[in-house]
């Protein structure tokens, strides 16, 4: 539709147990330029075995011009108790608000 989410970016953290909402979203803020081109330079550091920052995101997803899903690979693994979905734009170019009808997440749990 028109109102969907275009682009986004999948984190996985523990950090914001102490955090409030708003101070949680200021730590990703960095991101909200970013693109495919961004995600892909980042994996490319990661296969070479550079040092990333440990709040980048996992996961990177595009949705097809007239599709309403997607199935998001995560391209690491990383433990966490939060998953943060950042949206980077919307469909349509005039919809003032975007609309999701449902996130579904699949994982399972490590024992120490």
């Amino acid at each position: 539709g028109s109102q969907g989410a275009k682009m986004g970016l999948i984190f996985c953290t523990d950090s914001s147990k102490d955090k409030s909402p708003e101070a949680l979203l200021k730590e990703y803020d960095q991101y909200n330029g970013w693109t495919v081109d961004n995600y892909e330079r980042l994996n490319e550091e990661r296969a070479q075995g550079k040092q990333v920052d440990q709040s980048a995101p996992i996961g990177y997803f595009e949705l097809e011009k007239d599709s309403q899903m997607a199935t998001i690979d995560i391209d690491v693994i990383k433990p966490g108790s939060y998953i943060l979905i950042k949206f980077l734009g919307i469909v349509g170019a005039d919809a003032e608000r975007m609309g999701v009808h449902c996130i579904k997440v699949y994982g399972y749990s490590l024992s120490q």
